[in-house]
């Protein structure tokens, strides 16, 4: 009774994972999820996944989750081939493996307690994978491992509940590379599209391309996630689609627009958000193409919006905007070098620009233009 009472408990457990892991799409935070939700789930030590490559038929340390943390580092140089030790062994035959005495089984590695110190006294380790129904077999997606288990030895609740995570596990890590499969092909859209319509204007060909560069690499500076990254490396590449709307005689000028031309090109953001609110995209995609002019001291366009009233992609995107507009050569004017132009901004910081993104624009400027 108390062995079921204790496995309905990790059960629930269980479900409560599931609700967690099926709401991340972010492979990063997706795989530490997975991992150190079986680390907790059976009060082991620490724990690691394995990705499986079928072309080197190796598997590899990706995350790692131990104690001391600097051993995961460590542990992460280790590759094993298909069949070396308990984890080659689990993904060759695509079955369970629980060493009570790891110390003593002739299967276990014990390069990695001899390289990182550490001491293993038990294990479970269970194949990552999923059914294919058009190969109708299983496919192999790596391995999942816990070690040390807190509070005395692993019992057969321990394996079918890891088994029921690292399956569902494989089959999210699936879906996750053919979500980002898709996302990359609709990226590659809509960078093509964003080509044509800097094409109009032979002085901004690449524009949107390198401004997304630019932007990307900063908000990475600022720790975004992943799906952040994604959002706004997509409103960069639609940031200008409004120019569409812009006659050929003002996008394509070759000298200094007058004041009523200027007032003309300033409708492209309200052109591009006409444009792209019917298609459904995020808030922030759709606040970053309408305001990615406004200035911090309010003093932009369209709306006159200042400070943090501007959406966060509107404050990253006008950084990335004006790098690429000064660092272009004009008809009328050479562009600026890039310490020159980085030096310009940062006089503009709390003017036109935020000045908490300033600080980090100005630190990682190097890493930002790369």
């Amino acid at each position: 009774m108390k062995e079921m009472s204790e496995f309905n408990e990790k059960l629930q457990q269980l479900l409560e994972v599931s609700i967690q892991l099926t709401s991340k799409l972010e492979s990063e935070a997706l795989f530490q999820n997975i991992l150190s939700s079986a680390v907790s789930l059976l009060n082991t030590e620490g724990g690691s996944i394995y990705f499986y490559d079928e072309a080197r038929q190796v598997l590899s340390f990706q995350y790692v989750i131990t104690t001391p943390s600097e051993l995961g580092e460590q542990l992460k140089k280790f590759e094993l081939k298909l069949g070396e030790g308990v984890v080659g062994a689990c993904a060759l035959k695509r079955e369970s493996i629980l060493l009570e005495d790891a110390q003593r089984d002739k299967r276990f590695y014990r390069q990695t307690d001899l390289f990182t110190g550490y001491i293993t006294r038990n294990l479970l380790t269970v194949p990552m994978k999923y059914y294919h129904p058009d190969l109708k077999q299983d496919v192999l997606v790596g391995v999942l491992q816990v070690v040390n288990k807190k509070d005395g030895a692993f019992q057969s609740g321990d394996v079918r509940v890891l088994e029921t995570l690292a399956s569902q596990a494989a089959i999210l890590l699936e879906r996750n590379r053919l979500y980002s499969s898709l996302r990359e092909q609709f990226l590659g859209t809509i960078a093509a599209l964003a080509a044509a319509v800097d094409a109009r204007d032979p002085y901004t060909h690449g524009h949107s391309m390198r401004v997304a560069k630019y932007a990307v690499n900063l908000a990475k500076a600022m720790m975004k996630t992943e799906n952040e990254l994604f959002e706004l490396r997509l409103c960069c590449l639609l940031h200008d689609i409004g120019k569409i709307a812009i006659p050929d005689h003002i996008l394509k000028k070759a000298g200094r627009l007058s004041e009523e031309e200027f007032d003309t090109m300033k409708t492209h953001v309200e052109e591009g958000y006409k444009i792209l609110k019917p298609v459904k995209l995020s808030p922030e995609i759709l606040g970053g193409v309408l305001h990615h002019h406004e200035r911090w001291d309010g003093a932009g366009y369209p709306s006159g919006l200042k400070e943090k009233e501007i959406p966060e992609f509107g404050r990253i995107l006008a950084f990335a905007d004006t790098l690429d507009a000064m660092t272009t050569d004009r008809p009328y004017r050479k562009g600026k070098t890039f310490p020159e132009a980085l030096q310009e901004i940062m006089k503009n910081a709390g003017g036109q620009f935020d000045p908490f993104i300033s600080e980090i624009f100005q630190k990682e400027f190097l890493n930002i233009i790369r």
